[in-house]
């Protein structure tokens, strides 16, 4: 074999190779947020079984459609033992495999009503616990939270690496949000309050007088130094003001004179 032929066939064991990991580089990956930090009795990290259900739904499409599974289930040695028989359309291609999860089951420590109470509580969500532990790790022969599986959170290296991405990806969405148009604010604009006529002057002192109020009070009412500075807003008031005394006046009189 030519030097030519061998690198032709190297280049396509490289693409082969490429594309049968298409699928694994895409869900290997975990956000910290889907993790969740176990101890009993060994450290590992417990993957967010719906983060998991909404990666597959991402690259397959929705369960029933391009992915599903059908679960039976088995009891063993006080264990609840799933088997699933999983399949997914990837590459326009039915691909179908088995994968395998239990629970320990909630033993009944006696016969008496709490006992049976306590044990039933216990193993009230057992089925939906060894289906999650089943579809866990049948997704993750495909390639889901590989880096989990391999061990690779436990490396504080990786983990900072991980961590540092996920904030640039936080930072580089915040910074896609449009920013917000503030609308410029219309300049404020003083609209001159208009005076009162001479004929209102007039009125103003012929009702003052009647009312036998100085028209130096009626100034230091309205604040100003000059009758003809009156505002016309505060003409209507004056009036009224000066009118009511007159009424009053007048009341006071006719009681008098009855």
């Amino acid at each position: 074999m030519t030097t030519k032929a061998k690198e032709e066939v190297k280049s396509k064991s490289k693409t082969k190779v490429q594309d049968n990991l298409s699928l694994w580089n895409k869900v290997q990956t975990s956000k910290s947020e889907t993790l969740k930090g176990v101890n009993l009795g060994r450290k590992f990290k417990s993957i967010n079984a719906h983060s998991q259900v909404m990666a597959a739904t991402e690259q397959f499409g929705p369960m029933g459609l391009g992915w599903g599974y059908e679960p039976t289930y088995e009891e063993i040695f006080g264990m609840l033992r799933c088997q699933l028989k999983m399949w997914a359309i990837i590459d326009g291609q039915r691909s179908e495999f088995y994968s395998e999860g239990g629970c320990a089951i909630e033993p009944v420590a006696g016969t008496d009503a709490k006992s049976i109470r306590r044990a039933a509580m216990a193993n009230s969500d057992i089925f939906k616990k060894a289906t999650t532990d089943a579809l866990t790790k049948g997704l993750s022969v495909l390639g889901f939270n590989a880096d989990v599986f391999l061990g690779l959170w436990d490396d504080n290296k990786y983990v900072k690496e991980q961590e540092r991405q996920e904030q640039e990806e936080r930072d580089a969405q915040l910074s896609n949000i449009p920013k917000r148009e503030v609308a410029p604010v219309a300049p404020v604009v003083e609209v001159p309050v208009s005076t009162i006529s001479e004929h209102e002057v007039q009125g103003i002192i012929k009702l003052a007088k009647q009312a036998g109020t100085p028209l130096e009070r009626v100034m230091k009412f309205a604040k100003v130094e000059a009758l003809a500075d009156i505002e016309a807003p505060d003409l209507i008031t004056i009036n009224a003001k000066l009118n009511g005394v007159i009424t009053k006046f007048k009341e006071q009189t006719n009681a008098s004179a009855n």
